[in-house]
């Protein structure tokens, strides 16, 4: 139009939006020692925060239990953090589980594509969890998933007359745990290995983790997948 040559030139947007999902149904408040599944779920939540904000990534995150109980839309700005932060911080753990549906839920609004990390004990009916995961790879998000477990969970140490109870719907359950432990300890691992193998199939990037192990194998994975 105006006889010279113009070259257009342009930066690609290479900020992440992440979506990080908490779990804060009432089976997230056990504990063996001081931290809670909820705690280390909200500790590891933070820290991911505080990781992509400063590199500029927007971060959003959703509380649930039984259905969204909180949340924060994605921003990169500043004072994000400290939103973040003040959300996990005043969210206690409480109600039942439907992470089928809740995932469903969440699917249906993210409109844009981006990361989603879910921090959860998984404690519903894996069929279930799977379609709602599936549900946001369909959607186009990449998917990690960071499985929470007590460790008393997983290592079963019980030797005496114990009372179980279940801190959903209150069920009390008196056993010997020696005559359960080795059912017990085969059934955690199968449900822990489905998950891993269910969530590979769906290119889901699963990974276990137990109250006790540090936060920074978390943060790690993050890394690690940020970096890929």
């Amino acid at each position: 139009k105006f006889d010279r040559y113009y070259i257009k030139e342009y930066e690609e947007e290479t900020n992440l939006r992440c979506y990080l999902l908490v779990d804060a149904s009432a089976s997230m408040n056990y504990r063996s020692n001081g931290v809670s599944k909820f705690d280390y779920a909200c500790y590891l939540a933070a820290a991911l925060a505080y990781i992509m904000l400063n590199q500029q990534d927007l971060v959003g995150l959703v509380t649930f239990s039984d259905g969204i109980r909180r949340q924060l839309p994605p921003r990169s700005s500043p004072g994000h953090l400290r939103a973040v932060i003040d959300s996990l911080e005043q969210m206690g753990p409480s109600g039942d589980t439907d992470l089928g549906r809740t995932l469903h839920q969440i699917a249906s609004q993210l409109k844009r594509r981006g990361l989603v990390i879910l921090l959860s004990d998984l404690l519903d009916e894996p069929t279930e969890v799977m379609q709602g995961l599936r549900h946001l790879r369909y959607q186009k998000h990449e998917v990690l998933v960071f499985h929470v477990l007590d460790h008393d969970e997983i290592a079963f140490p019980f030797t005496q007359l114990t009372q179980f109870e279940d801190l959903e719907d209150e069920t009390h359950v008196i056993a010997d745990p020696r005559a359960i432990a080795a059912d017990y300890q085969e059934q955690i691992q199968q449900f822990i290995k489905d998950y891993e193998v269910m969530c590979r199939r769906q290119s889901i990037d699963y990974t276990l983790f137990n109250t006790r192990t540090p936060l920074d194998k978390g943060l790690l994975k993050y890394l690690a997948w940020r970096g890929a």
